[in-house]
């Protein structure tokens, strides 16, 4: 009895000894597994992410939970390893680089749902504002204020160059107008509210507006994608038919325009004359000297009147799954580091202006 007695508790106590071993060489594995599974991601998720972090030597796995710029610089440096070692056609390797891009986005989305503002009252002071005043054009303003109204600085219209000051209009022609409202907010999106001059008046000797507040925000910004600088020639064409044909017919005729920067959600185009927002289109270019069709919408739009040009914020919503996997790769591949910083920290809002360009609003 004793010996039997002995003999189990050697095998526990042997047992124990090989889970303690276990967990002191996996300790790290399984604190990764632990901690995903507690914010609700799926094995298959976590099994991914642990895979990236052992393959692009991460020393803290856990980070890539919710760290975007992380995810960014694994692809870029699978995407770049796979292609130098001939294995990016692999199919094992296009599903972890899938995987991976799936994640991000989410990542991405849940972490811009987060910061989303659901009111102007959660406007700081100091905001810079676009105002557009229907029938006068674009104007300049800044955050006075936000309390029971939303006090803003005397909008003010930059004129063409060499035309004189900024111009302003009477205080009293804003009360009672109904304006649209655009916010672009550092490191996150832009936001767009239409709003009442309630009144006018002072504020520190400063003349100011006072707007009504809005718990309707749009944002406007939805990239959460790696956008790659270039300068690409392409060519446009309006689809004006109820049913897409995502292919480019012999004879079919497009406009001529310039890709600025493109990312696998969209681009931007330059392009002459002045855009109209809603516009459905396909970009027609090349990569690599391999065809490239995106289709999508036009979701804002920029015009720079000196020049005639507008800058078209396009959304894709489809590209053939070929095609996409050659803009993902040129796209991690040229990407600068400060480019794929921004993807997660700054959306680029679509109502960005600058440069002479400023936003339009006209639909189709």
């Amino acid at each position: 009895m004793d010996i039997s007695l002995a003999l189990v508790l050697a095998a526990v106590g042997l047992l124990l000894f090989i889970l303690l071993v276990f967990f002191a060489l996996h300790k790290e594995e399984i604190q990764f597994y632990a901690e995903g599974s507690a914010k609700g991601f799926r094995r298959q998720e976590i099994k991914t992410l642990w895979k990236t972090a052992e393959k692009c030597g991460i020393n803290t796995p856990s980070l890539l939970y919710d760290s975007v710029p992380l995810l960014n610089k694994c692809i870029a440096m699978i995407q770049s390893e796979t292609r130098r070692n001939g294995t990016a056609d692999r199919q094992d390797v296009k599903q972890l680089v899938a995987s991976l891009l799936a994640f991000r986005r989410h990542t991405a989305l849940r972490t811009a749902e987060v910061r989303r503002l659901k009111d102007s009252r959660a406007l700081e002071r100091g905001q810079r504002l676009n105002i557009i005043y229907k029938g006068k054009g674009i104007f300049s303003s800044r955050i006075v204020d936000s309390g029971r109204q939303l006090t803003i600085s005397l909008p003010v219209q930059q004129r063409k160059l060499f035309q004189g000051p900024p111009l302003e209009l009477p205080a009293a022609e804003w009360v009672g107008k109904r304006v649209s409202v655009y916010a672009s907010r550092s490191g996150d999106a832009c936001y767009v509210f239409d709003s009442v001059v309630e009144g006018a008046g002072s504020v520190g000797g400063k003349r100011c507006l006072y707007l009504q507040h809005s718990s309707r925000l749009d944002r406007v910004q939805k990239r959460n994608s790696i956008r790659c600088g270039c300068k690409i020639s392409a060519q446009m064409y309006v689809i004006k038919g109820r049913f897409i044909d995502y292919t480019i017919r012999d004879g079919e005729t497009g406009t001529a325009c310039i890709l600025e920067d493109l990312g696998e959600g969209g681009a931007m185009i330059r392009t002459g004359g002045k855009g109209r927002r809603g516009v459905h289109v396909k970009i027609a270019f090349s990569l690599n000297s391999i065809p490239i069709v995106m289709a999508g919408i036009i979701r804002a739009v920029e015009y720079n009147r000196s020049i005639r040009q507008s800058r078209l914020h396009f959304e894709c919503t489809y590209i053939e799954e070929g095609m996409q996997d050659t803009l993902v790769r040129y796209i991690y591949e040229n990407a600068s580091e400060r480019e794929r910083m921004q993807a997660a920290e700054q959306d680029r809002g679509e109502q960005s202006g600058g440069g002479g360009f400023e936003p339009v609003n006209t639909e189709e």
